[in-house]
């Protein structure tokens, strides 16, 4: 009688533990988490319809892949052109459709990125190649898309968006983290030891750290690589890369004006101080009419070649900050990019009329800037 007590107790005890061990692991999938609103309730601007329309009817394959030009010449290496498919392009469309509620278009394109883009190891394939998908992810992309499926199992009250989400950030803490460190990627034969600063979505691991505490620290690990990337009060952009091999940053004297314009809009998401930056901007837009796509540090020579994708993100930091001014210069700057000849096949996109040229980057970013809500 006491051995099968005793067994009782045992099995008892062991369906305990089983339990609690579920209940912790499962818990994170359908806990109550309060997570702002991105939907936009926004005038749709002639600019956008005809932009959208563009990469709908254009860009766009019937599956829900996004062409990454509209003209479709071969990709060399690591250079992707042509109708190639890259998880950057599928990331931003399905940020568009979030931030327009259409529930519909962002299952699409989820499919597409489920059944034709994620890996055995839970990331994104970075690039689809002749219809093959490659076994590379890039961590800015499997991030964003992370991000983007966290915040559509609320704003749609659907977990599955949730479980894919986690999922895939599951994969980037096992597969792109080095001490806390988030790095570029991981091509299945070695770690990358390269962080690519505009890589570190500060809000996006705000958001994953709701569920998981770890990435508390890979966030702040984030925001000092961020911090101490920083140039210069005169030219107060960022650098483009932390090298954790020889603790060091990378040594161009040219700055990529843009990747600092996307870490100034990864900072001001999560309420980081950029008036510095921001202020810098905008007062070499009023002076000189433009920004320029690189700038020497030294001498703060400029290339004076300017960026859809600049002006694009320079919107979306203006909406985030609620800078009214920035936002309009922004705005009038980027919508002289467009084509806006009917005759042309290009029409409604934001490209290069004489040779056809529309990327998908450009575009997409401009289609986001477009959409985005005023954070008031």
């Amino acid at each position: 009688m006491k051995k099968k007590f005793k067994a009782l107790i045992i099995i008892l005890v062991l369906i305990l533990m089983g339990s609690y061990i579920s209940y912790i692991y499962l818990y994170k999938y359908v806990k109550k988490v309060e997570i702002p609103s991105v939907i936009s309730n926004e005038e749709v601007l002639k600019e956008e319809e005809l932009l959208e329309n563009f990469i709908n009817e254009e860009l766009m394959n019937e599956s829900g892949g996004i062409y990454t030009n509209y003209s479709n010449n071969k990709s060399e290496g690591d250079l992707t052109k042509g109708h190639d498919i890259l998880s950057e392009s599928q990331g931003m469309i399905l940020n568009y459709y979030l931030y327009k509620n259409n529930e519909e278009a962002y299952k699409n394109i989820f499919n597409y990125i489920k059944d034709n883009m994620m890996l055995n190891d839970g990331l994104i394939s970075w690039r689809i190649e002749n219809n093959i998908p490659s076994e590379v992810s890039a961590a800015i992309d499997d991030l964003r898309i992370a991000r983007s499926l966290i915040i559509a199992g609320e704003e749609f009250n659907d977990l599955k968006y949730r479980y894919y989400g986690l999922k895939i950030a599951n994969s980037i803490k096992k597969k792109l983290v080095i001490d806390n460190r988030l790095i570029d990627f991981n091509d299945g034969y070695g770690k990358s030891n390269v962080t690519t600063l505009c890589y570190l979505d500060l809000y996006g691991m705000k958001l994953l750290s709701l569920f998981d505490d770890s990435w508390n620290d890979i966030y702040i690990k984030s925001l000092e690589i961020i911090d101490n990337g920083f140039i210069s009060n005169d030219l107060p952009l960022y650098k483009k890369s932390y090298d954790g091999s020889t603790v060091s940053y990378d040594s161009e004297e040219n700055v990529d004006t843009l990747l600092s314009v996307l870490v100034i809009l990864n900072k001001a998401e999560v309420k980081e101080d950029v008036s510095l930056s921001v202020n810098w901007l905008k007062n070499r837009l009023k002076e000189y009419g433009y920004i320029s796509t690189t700038y020497d540090i030294n001498t703060l020579e400029e290339s004076k070649v300017e960026s859809t994708s600049i002006y694009a993100n320079l919107v979306q930091i203006a909406k985030v900050i609620n800078d009214k001014e920035l936002y309009e210069m922004a705005m009038r700057k980027m919508k002289n990019f467009q084509v806006l000849n009917e005759k042309s096949k290009i029409y409604g996109s934001f490209g290069f009329e004489g040779a056809n040229e529309v990327y998908s980057y450009d575009n997409l970013n401009v289609l986001l800037a477009l959409r985005r809500k005023f954070n008031n």
